[in-house]
């Protein structure tokens, strides 16, 4: 829990805690994104984190019928919902996010009950 102050705060710390990473704030400074996550806050001031894209994200996963073996397939798909569960910090997110992505992999083939 913080005020928007301690979170301007913070961003700045992290821009000055090295010289190769550039953390930027998005909107009304309530979000700041970084690699793969997106850290904000509630309206309760409770900070919540959710999956990141960038604007240049363009589904590029394997395709269900490409001649990869089964079991890099299956790790593609097992290693996604991993890195969701680890990136976000509530179900509904988790959920949402689960939902999208399944979307993305029956884009390239999978099949939903499979």
């Amino acid at each position: 829990k913080g005020s928007s102050e301690e979170f301007s705060t913070f961003v700045v710390y992290l821009n000055e805690s090295n010289d190769f990473l550039k953390f930027t704030v998005n909107g009304f400074g309530s979000t700041v994104n970084y690699l793969a996550i997106s850290l904000s806050f509630d309206k309760s001031n409770n900070s919540c984190s959710k999956l990141y894209r960038k604007e240049t994200f363009v589904n590029q996963y394997l395709h269900r019928d490409s001649q990869h073996p089964f079991l890099m397939k299956r790790g593609a798909l097992k290693g996604q919902f991993i890195r969701l569960s680890r990136l976000t910090m509530d179900n509904c997110t988790f959920l949402d996010e689960v939902f999208r992505l399944k979307e993305l992999f029956i884009y390239h083939g999978y099949k939903p009950d499979q």
